[in-house]
């Protein structure tokens, strides 16, 4: 049995790439059940994004070379019927840069956040590069999540709850997400982006190319002073504890950003 396992990505009739099937490998040490098949249907209705610039790992260069997009497809396996398929998203990365950012999240995956799949974070089914016309490839598939209506309000209690729960076991795996709020003063549309739901509507935290291994030391507890959070708290925890105690009542209402 080869050390390898192959994912086929399949762009089909309504994408810019009609019909141009991309073969990549997974790292020698990363051995999966299966090689795959995953079939971008439409590019306009999944609406691929470009990965922003900020969303880069540090050293990585955004330009004509090294860029990414993030679509949606459908997996299947070889070796099982074909109607045994799910949705998932790939994330897909051109040039050297791009892809050893790309690595470093996957490690992630197969790391500390591999107890913590299709409960806080989804389902992981392969990190994959290869060589496309004198380019360097990467992608991670992931279970398909669905993104947060960016509506121009904050969430509710019960999604702050919801996040708040799933952060918690996060840091408790020993993982610092690195992006989740960019001040405890405010919060916007963006500050959802990591958070996506599954198909059955539960939590899911996204986006770790910035993460990194944790000590945690602790929240806000029964602190009110936000300003614990800056004096031997964990910022990123006492963040989130600080806009889900907004979303409850318990603190003044933080400013909305729009975009």
């Amino acid at each position: 049995m080869s050390a390898y396992n192959t994912i086929d990505i399949i762009f089909e009739q309504a994408t810019a790439n009609a019909g141009k099937p991309y073969r990549l490998w997974s790292d020698p040490d990363q051995h999966y059940a299966h090689n795959i098949i995953a079939r971008v249907a439409d590019q306009r209705q999944n609406a691929p994004w470009f990965i922003k610039k900020e969303d880069w790992g540090e050293g990585h260069v955004v330009d004509q070379d090294n860029h990414g997009r993030l679509y949606r497809a459908e997996l299947s396996f070889y070796g099982k019927a074909s109607e045994v398929s799910c949705p998932v998203a790939v994330k897909w990365m051109r040039g050297e840069h791009a892809i050893k950012g790309l690595r470093k999240e996957a490690s992630m995956y197969t790391g500390p956040l591999r107890r913590l799949q299709g409960e806080v974070v989804p389902r992981f089914y392969g990190f994959f590069t290869g060589i496309v016309e004198d380019v360097d490839i990467g992608c991670i598939v992931l279970e398909w999540c669905e993104d947060w209506d960016l509506t121009h309000k904050p969430p509710p209690k019960e999604e702050m709850n919801e996040r708040l729960k799933a952060v918690r076991r996060l840091h408790a795996a020993g993982v610092k997400h690195g992006k989740l709020y960019k001040t405890r003063d405010s919060v916007g549309p963006f500050d959802s982006r990591h958070f996506l739901h599954d198909k059955s509507g539960r939590t899911r935290i996204v986006g770790f190319q910035h993460a990194s291994l944790h000590t945690c030391a602790g929240g806000l507890g029964k602190h009110d002073d936000v300003k614990v959070c800056l004096d031997g708290k964990c910022r990123e925890l006492c963040y989130v504890e600080v806009h889900w105690r907004r979303a409850c009542g318990l603190a003044p209402e933080a400013q909305w950003q729009p975009f």
